[in-house]
């Protein structure tokens, strides 16, 4: 597992570009997708378009087939088609929303449905010459209750309303705090509970992270596929100067959400699963957006347990601020790349 953690580590620095064109051909009335066979310059970081059934490849500004139409009613998302035939392009949508006493904004999500993960994004080790299907596979969630979850990541200055000190490497009130483990996460999120006499805020699972981040997109990013569109939403390797920026600076995705991608990385309550696939004993992941094995925080170890850490950060490439992009970090451990944003259920 070392081994694993200091290449995908690695890889965060050096890692290149692949992409993949998709040609459309027309012939004797049946259309037939074909997809180029692409590599990546460095073999390092490859990932595909997005080509399971959910999705179809350049999707344009004006397509209107969006199977995540918002019930503004009842706030739920109608629930997708076992097989989808267009990408979904949602107007963005002005959600219910409320301030908390410690002037955190939240957005309600609404109940419904997506398909988790990317079955086409892998990363290549180059040490064994191995490919790792980290997002795949694929796999149908559904949340039958809506819940609220911050605009942006938690701030300094929320941090510094509830804790005694401010642990972040860059500093600013605006900015996220980092620098923080999962423990100490927890302890914010209890301080909090007690100031409102509450048990409801909490961080959220890896699926409600997606499910929101997302925001009923089903591309490689929540803005479409293409990557070059990222500095309008992220902050991210080529234009954080390598450091973090104040919150909800960039554009949000179609449901209000800020710095959903990049900025700093965001704790989610999962234990690491190293993909989606069914694991020994029959155990897989929940299908009602709930967290999969939720970390041991007493767990007697030098870098305690594994959790999932979701979003990309200000030093990534723009192939790890994808959407369905995951990976596993160590609970003790303190990382001015890493951050947080919490939920608070309904």
């Amino acid at each position: 597992m070392g081994d694993k953690k200091k290449w995908m580590f690695i890889a965060t620095i050096i890692g290149a570009i692949a992409t993949v064109i998709g040609v459309l051909i027309s012939a004797g009335g049946f259309l037939l997708d074909i997809y180029d066979d692409h590599e990546s310059s460095n073999t390092n970081i490859v990932g595909d378009t997005n080509t399971n059934t959910n999705t179809i490849d350049n999707i344009g500004d004006n397509n209107t087939n969006n199977i995540y139409n918002i019930n503004n009613s009842n706030f739920s998302v109608t629930t997708p088609t076992t097989t989808p035939t267009t990408t979904p392009t949602p107007t963005p949508v002005k959600l219910p929303n409320y301030t908390n006493s410690v002037s955190m904004e939240f957005f309600l999500i609404p109940s419904g449905s997506f398909f988790m993960g990317d079955d086409e994004q892998y990363i290549y080790y180059n040490w064994d010459q191995s490919y790792h299907y980290y997002a795949s596979p694929e796999h149908y969630v559904e949340f039958k209750k809506p819940f609220y979850l911050g605009k942006c990541e938690v701030t300094q200055k929320q941090w510094c309303e509830l804790m005694d000190y401010n642990p972040s490497i860059f500093k600013g009130n605006d900015l996220p705090v980092e620098n923080v483990s999962w423990n100490d996460a927890q302890e914010f999120i209890k301080k909090l509970n007690q100031k409102e006499r509450t048990d409801k805020y909490r961080l959220p699972s890896e699926a409600e992270w997606e499910y929101a981040c997302r925001a009923g997109t089903t591309t490689d990013y929540y803005f479409g596929d293409d990557s070059s569109k990222l500095d309008e939403y992220a902050w991210y390797k080529r234009n954080s100067r390598y450091e973090t920026h104040p919150a909800s600076q960039k554009k949000p995705n179609p449901w209000g959400l800020c710095d959903m991608l990049g900025n700093v990385m965001e704790m989610t309550l999962d234990e690491w699963h190293d993909n989606y696939e069914e694991q020994w004993g029959g155990d897989h992941p929940p299908t009602d957006g709930s967290a999969w094995g939720i970390v041991n925080e007493s767990l007697d170890d030098f870098w305690g347990d594994e959790m999932v850490i979701r979003g990309g950060y200000w030093n990534d490439e723009p192939e790890y601020c994808r959407s369905a992009f995951r990976f596993g970090w160590y609970t003790v451990s303190n990382c001015s790349n890493i951050g947080f944003r919490i939920i608070k259920e309904v």
